[in-house]
């Protein structure tokens, strides 16, 4: 480990693993997701924790649709 907090974790969307790095989390992948206000809003009532890339893009596509 290079010092900084990982935790492994599943997508609770999916269930795939994935790894989280709340501690570092300017350097997590997730920070590359852009995220509106109403598509943190859709994805925080529905699920809890982190979720995987791939289940937060296809929610950001849910949210895009819904809009429509």
């Amino acid at each position: 480990m290079d010092g900084q907090e990982r935790n492994n974790s599943i997508c609770p969307r999916c269930g795939k693993p994935l790894v989280c790095e709340p501690e570092n989390i300017h350097q997590c992948w997730c920070t590359a997701v852009r995220l509106s206000g109403e598509e943190r809003v859709y994805i925080g009532e529905r699920y809890e924790g982190c979720l995987c890339r791939e289940c937060l893009e296809a929610l950001k596509e849910e949210v895009r649709r819904e809009g429509e």
